[in-house]
């Protein structure tokens, strides 16, 4: 047996062919990673405008039933001093 047998038992071409294709799979999954961050981020994103959506439309309809409950009295100027949304979102946090 001679001295680069027992340093390296492996093969040094399948020890390179193997290196190298994981550097290729490397570097094709690095091109790939931002299109799949950007998927990821819109569905995020997606979610979240899902969410307040519903918190709005939410707060919006507690609003109505409140008004409906007890009309708001109007301003000098005819407008209410709080918007349906804003009469919800109070009677959901519990804003006295």
């Amino acid at each position: 047996m001679n001295g680069a047998a027992a340093i390296y038992p492996v093969s040094l071409a399948s020890f390179y062919f193997d290196r190298f294709q994981n550097i290729g799979r490397l570097f094709s999954n690095q091109k790939l990673q931002p299109e799949k961050r950007q998927r990821q981020t819109l569905e995020k994103i997606k979610n979240l405008l899902f969410i307040l959506a519903i918190a709005f439309c939410w707060s919006y309809k507690i609003g109505v039933v409140k008004d409906a409950e007890k009309a708001i009295p109007k301003k000098t100027h005819g407008s209410p001093p709080k918007s349906l949304f804003r009469l919800g979102l109070d009677e959901d946090y519990g804003v006295p």
